[in-house]
């Protein structure tokens, strides 16, 4: 009985150790990545290490390259050739689920993509940067093809998605280029308040006059013409951050909506009764130029906002599908690739 155990657990041992050498006899020659059973060699995977090099480049100059801690304490080329890996395997999983769900691309968006790949490989200078001795076009085509067909995926699939004005609203809360824009005022370098002051000293003689002027304020009537007209007035001209540094912050607002204002002086010896005559538009054509740059500016980082929540969404189907998908990445291989590279001549 002994024998007849351990011999079957010879058999167990020695088929667990072909399927083990059958695993790795699975990947041929090249193969860095495989997804859905589809293997990626390093021909195309340094197609998308171009693109990545590019990209980076353009955020951090090529000086990138020498940040030996330049997120989560990896280097630039660690973090690069991480999302090299990533861009490949979401290109991939995207082009499967747009070809099971009969989404081609049109002639002419073929044709385009097409453009695109070729002006690629006719860039000598960004082709210098490939870690492969040859690159086809045939292969660089694939590549932008297969892009082209996940982008189209993920517009049909948000074609009917409509981020609310609550989500909208609460993304452009979180940017700050936007809320600077928000808080800018433009009028207050165009605006001159046009004001009349007059002093009032606290004393038994003005106690009266005070008194009455607080009333009718308070009851948002305003002075009697008459009653205006017997006051000596000191007319002043000024911006609004002028009044509002006077007097305080939201002062040259509220003179703007009640014509009329009454305060005590910082000494408290006296009442100051402010009274808005107008507001002098300098270069007003100037003005409106720059209220329109400012609204298109803002106009254009609510557009951003709404297509970063459309990819936020579309992500989390991505989350899903890639969940779902089998892929595997050659590990030895892979950490030796090199997906790029940094030399400047070939």
């Amino acid at each position: 009985m002994k024998k007849i155990i351990c011999f079957l657990m010879f058999l167990l041992l020695l088929t667990a150790c072909q399927e083990k050498d059958s695993a790795i006899e699975t990947w041929q020659r090249d193969e860095l990545v495989k997804i859905n059973e589809h293997p990626v060699k390093s021909e195309e995977a340094a197609v998308y290490g171009i693109q990545i090099k590019k990209e980076f480049e353009q955020i951090g100059g090529r000086d990138i390259w020498e940040f030996e801690s330049f997120s989560g304490g990896k280097s630039a080329y660690e973090v690069a050739k991480t999302k090299v890996l990533e861009n490949l395997i979401r290109v991939k999983i995207l082009a499967t689920k747009a070809e099971e769900r009969k989404i081609k691309l049109t002639e002419a968006e073929e044709k385009e993509a097409v453009a695109k790949a070729e002006e690629f490989y006719a860039d000598k200078k960004t082709m210098m940067a490939a870690s492969v001795d040859t690159i086809s076009p045939e292969t660089i085509t694939q590549v932008f093809l297969e892009f082209e067909l996940g982008q189209k995926l993920k517009r049909e699939m948000l074609r009917s998605f409509q981020p609310s004005p609550e989500m909208i609203a609460a993304k452009l809360a979180e940017d700050e280029t936007y809320q600077a824009l928000e808080k800018e005022d433009l009028r207050e370098k165009y605006e001159h308040f046009m004001v009349q002051m007059t002093k009032l000293e606290i004393n038994e003689g003005n106690q009266k006059r005070i008194e009455e002027i607080q009333n009718q304020l308070s009851e948002n009537q305003g002075l009697t013409d008459a009653f205006s007209q017997s006051m000596v007035y000191q007319e002043e001209k000024y911006t609004r951050p002028e009044l509002d540094a006077i007097f305080g912050q939201g002062f040259a607002d509220d003179l703007r909506q009640n014509d009329e204002q009454l305060i005590l002086s910082q000494d408290g010896t006296a009442y100051i009764y402010i009274k808005l005559v107008g507001i002098q538009l300098l270069a007003p054509e100037q003005l409106h130029l720059e209220l329109k740059n400012q609204e298109q500016k803002k106009q254009k980082l609510r557009e951003q906002a709404e297509e970063s929540i459309r990819d936020e969404s579309f992500d989390i189907i991505y989350k899903e599908w890639k969940k779902e998908a089998n892929v595997e990445v050659n590990q030895e291989v892979w950490k030796e690739f090199e997906v790029f590279s940094l030399q400047t001549t070939k």
